[in-house]
C-alpha cells in the first residue's frame, strides 16, 4: 500500500532542497521569466484594437501555459544531465527514492515556478482592463492550475529522460519551446491551423490544458465538460508517464552496466 503521507513528505522535501540550491544560480529569476514573459507581452500588446476582457484573459490562461512550459523545458529537461555532471546521480540511484520520483519531484517545483508569468500578467492586464478577471472562476482555475501542475511535471519528467538519450539536445529543447506555443492553440486557437498539424496539437496533454482552462475562462464551462478534460488529460499523460518511466529505466540500465564494466 502506498503511503500517501510519506510520498507527500519526500516531494515536499526534494522540491525545498532544490529551490535553496536553485537560489544559488544570480539568473534564475530571468531564466524563468525570459521566455514566457516576453511571448505573453509581445502577445498582449501585438494587438492594436480596444483591449476586451475575452482578448485579455485568453492571454492570461496562455500565461500559464507559457510558465509552466518554459519552465520544464529549460530547467526539468536538463536537470538530469545536471545530475551526471556533477557526479551526483550516484546519491541518487543508490538511494530508495526512484530517479524518475526524484525528477517528477523537481518538475513540480519549476511548474510552480512558471506560474510566476501568471501572477506578472494577471496584474498587468488588471491594469489595462480592470474588469478582465470578471468572468474567471476562481475555484475551477485554482482546481485547473493544480491539475496543470501535475501534469506538466509528468511531461517535464519525460522531456528529462528524452534529452538524456538524445545527442542534440540543445536544438530539440529550443524546438520544442517554441512548436508547443503554436501546436497547443496558445497563441491563437488550433482552428487556424492546417488540419495536419492540427492533428499534432491534440495528441499532446498541453492542447486540452489549454482548452480545459479557457473554458474556466468564459461563460461556457461546466463541472461536466471539466471532467472531461482531467479524463483526456489524464490518459494522454498516463503515456508520457508510461514512457517516461521505460526512458528512466533504460538509462539506469545503461548507467548501472557502465559502472560495472569500470569496476
Amino acid at each position: 500500500m502506498i503511503n500517501i503521507y510519506g510520498v507527500i513528505r519526500k516531494i515536499l522535501a526534494i522540491t525545498y532542497f532544490s529551490f535553496l540550491s536553485m537560489r544559488r544560480e544570480k539568473n534564475w529569476i530571468i531564466s524563468i521569466l525570459g521566455v514566457p514573459l516576453s511571448f505573453s507581452l509581445s502577445i498582449l500588446f501585438i494587438y492594436e484594437g480596444d483591449f476586451s476582457s475575452y482578448y485579455i484573459s485568453y492571454i492570461i490562461i496562455g500565461s500559464i501555459i507559457l510558465g509552466m512550459w518554459s519552465a520544464n523545458v529549460i530547467f526539468t529537461g536538463f536537470e538530469l544531465r545536471k545530475e551526471f555532471a556533477f557526479s551526483t546521480v550516484d546519491y541518487v540511484i543508490l538511494s530508495p527514492t526512484n530517479l524518475w520520483f526524484f525528477i517528477f519531484s523537481k518538475s513540480i517545483l519549476y511548474s510552480i515556478l512558471g506560474l510566476i508569468n501568471f501572477f506578472i500578467l494577471t496584474f498587468i492586464s488588471v491594469l489595462i482592463e480592470p474588469s478582465c478577471l470578471n468572468d474567471l472562476r476562481l475555484f475551477p482555475l485554482i482546481l485547473g492550475i493544480l491539475l496543470s501542475i501535475f501534469f506538466f511535471s509528468i511531461l517535464g519528467a519525460f522531456l528529462c529522460g528524452l534529452f538524456m538519450i538524445l545527442k542534440d539536445f540543445n536544438s530539440l529543447s529550443t524546438i520544442l519551446t517554441r512548436l508547443i506555443f503554436i501546436i497547443s492553440g496558445v497563441m491563437f486557437p488550433l482552428n487556424y491551423l492546417p488540419r495536419e498539424i492540427r492533428f499534432f496539437g491534440y495528441l499532446v496533454p498541453t492542447t486540452w490544458i489549454v482548452n480545459m482552462l479557457r473554458d474556466i475562462s468564459t461563460n461556457s464551462f461546466s463541472f461536466i465538460l471539466f471532467f472531461q478534460y482531467v479524463i483526456i488529460i489524464t490518459l494522454l499523460s498516463g503515456v508520457y508517464l508510461f514512457l517516461s518511466l521505460r526512458i528512466f529505466s533504460l538509462i539506469e540500465n545503461r548507467y548501472q552496466k557502465n559502472k560495472l564494466f569500470e569496476v
